[in-house]
């Protein structure tokens, strides 16, 4: 492994400090294309839909509390999972179509979120020191 690559790994943490919406979103968004588009996973409509549903569930709540002020990202979390369930198992779309609406609001909603929440832990980089 490179130098390159071992410096991008451990940065990778610290990104996450800065934006946990975001990134915790995008893994949603990657969920839900893996249980839709994965080979090996023979799972039916209503699995895959339940599959996504909760997981949208689970990440908005994680991301309610990484993230300041906490309603904000709730009500964002609630509505986005009440999103996903309506099209899961309200308009009974494909499942394609599920993973990629799944997709897309994971991808649109932390662009708009990260508008109006911040870390709840403060990240905060040493100042330069300045020599005289």
């Amino acid at each position: 492994m490179s130098a390159s690559n071992r410096a991008a790994m451990a940065a990778a943490p610290a990104k996450f400090k800065y934006d946990p919406a975001l990134y915790l979103y995008y893994l949603n968004a990657a969920l839900a294309l893996v249980v839709a588009f994965f080979p090996g996973l023979d799972l039916s409509s209503t699995v895959q839909a339940a599959i996504i549903t909760i997981a949208t569930a689970v990440l908005a709540a994680v991301s309610a509390v990484l993230v300041r002020p906490v309603h904000v990202a709730a009500l964002v979390g609630a509505a986005t999972t009440a999103l996903t369930a309506a099209a899961a198992f309200g308009l009974h779309l494909s499942d394609n179509r599920m993973a990629a609406l799944t997709s897309a609001l994971s991808i649109v909603i932390p662009l708009i979120l990260r508008l109006l929440v911040s870390p709840s832990a403060v990240v905060s980089t040493p100042a330069p020191s300045i020599e005289r």
